[in-house]
């Protein structure tokens, strides 16, 4: 595993847990009659572009242009199919997938100046609700109604395997970045982690009802749920744990989404409003949506983090800028001089620091804010041998109070 991004020191101080008015980019609507729901919504990989999917009769898959707000494309599905319950673009852009109602999945080609629809896979089932892609976009992922989760090999999608996961209907699935896990959520309030091949590795309980949708964050470590219970879950993926459960919503949770960086969780409700988490610390950050603005069916972050795309039953495709909301205060000047070298690092880490700058405490944190390592404070050269590949961060104390904290990656050899 490595990772070549370097972020930049970040001090988490007291976060804002009331409501924060979101700007709204542009707006369209998902289908060409207005009142048609807009079931799911999914930005490309490089941030360019815009699926939304329709309720029907007839259902529209629509792209759009993320900058400007144009529609570009326009695909009636016709009097065959129903409505699209979700929409997904490959890893590189060059698929389109779009979950018919009716148990059909629509594959796209999108390496043309207009997607072209290259296969329609029957699943065999009465329903069908998401979809997702491999990162290496060899397989998809269908999950349907009589407990199936089925994988298909691409292109042509023949079946590679098909899984009993769930007691009821498979509301959600996911893959992890690294393509190593698939993830399930059921009307049997289970989550469910598999291996990319379909063999099961942790089935979790906690939902006390249907779980909607589930998400791997960036570094793969932790999986977010969200269920009809009004709930957010966190889970440890390496042992299955529960880490956190955010109450976030009264009424049912459509869709969660974890922000690009891995700091951020948006949950969108049938409340009519989305909500944005501090991953690490569960606290609300801001809550959004327009007053009497319909369900809010689906959420997701764009890649850059500055934006967040919803879907809604009123019909429309709203893009909010969310640029102003962070999941932790940015203060790169609380500690000057401070740096953590190498970074990505595979043995040690060698803290900078101005002479005469007095430390209390010294501690290597995970993402959750647990401590996993305290380290001698007058000190500035430490092994990290042991510790969990992925984000981690070292949290410095002064005697004055003052805290910072210094995100770093830990990275196989």
């Amino acid at each position: 595993m490595t990772y070549k991004t370097i972020l930049f020191a970040t001090l988490l101080g007291a976060l804002a847990t009331g409501l924060q008015s979101q700007s709204i980019i542009w707006s369209q609507k998902g289908n060409s009659n207005s009142s048609l729901s807009t079931y799911g919504v999914a930005f490309s990989a490089n941030g360019e572009k815009l699926l939304s999917g329709s309720e029907c009769h007839p259902a529209n898959i629509r792209m759009f242009d993320v900058v400007t707000g144009n529609l570009e494309w326009n695909y009636d599905v016709g009097t065959t199919f129903m409505c699209i319950q979700g929409v997904k673009f490959s890893s590189n852009g060059s698929l389109i997938a779009s979950v018919e109602e009716l148990g059909n999945i629509l594959i796209f080609d999108n390496t043309g100046a207009t997607p072209v629809i290259v296969d329609t896979i029957d699943t065999g089932t009465s329903y069908a609700f998401a979809t997702d892609f491999t990162p290496a976009n060899d397989r998809i992922a269908v999950g349907a109604s009589s407990g199936k989760m089925n994988i298909y090999n691409l292109p042509g999608g023949s079946l590679f395997k098909s899984v009993a996961a769930h007691s009821g209907y498979v509301y959600s699935v996911a893959y992890s970045p690294d393509g190593a896990w698939l993830a399930s959520g059921g009307a049997d309030n289970k989550v469910k982690i598999w291996t990319a091949d379909g063999v099961l590795k942790f089935a979790l309980a906690g939902h006390d009802h249907d779980v909607t949708s589930v998400k791997f964050t960036p570094d793969n470590a932790f999986l977010v749920t969200g269920g009809r219970d009004g709930n957010v879950k966190i889970w440890n993926t390496a042992d299955g744990s529960i880490v956190r459960t955010i109450d976030a919503h009264n009424a049912e949770i459509k869709q969660v989404d974890v922000s690009a960086d891995g700091s951020m969780i948006v949950s969108a409700s049938s409340d009519q409003t989305s909500r944005i988490w501090n991953f690490q610390t569960g606290e609300l950050l801001s809550t959004f949506g327009n007053a009497g603005g319909g369900v809010v069916w689906s959420a997701v972050w764009s890649p850059d983090g500055s934006k967040i795309a919803t879907g809604t039953s009123l019909g429309d495709v709203i893009l909010w800028d969310v640029a102003g909301v962070s999941g932790a205060n940015e203060h790169p000047d609380a500690l000057p001089g401070v740096e953590i070298f190498p970074n990505p690092a595979t043995d040690f880490i060698h803290l900078k620091r101005p002479a005469g700058l007095q430390l209390e405490r010294l501690e290597i944190c995970d993402g959750i804010g647990k401590v996993l390592r305290r380290l001698d404070p007058a000190g500035h050269h430490f092994p990290i041998q042991g510790l969990p590949a992925g984000i981690l961060f070292l949290k410095i104390t002064t005697p004055e109070g003052q805290v910072s904290v210094l995100r770093f990656f830990t990275a196989e050899k």
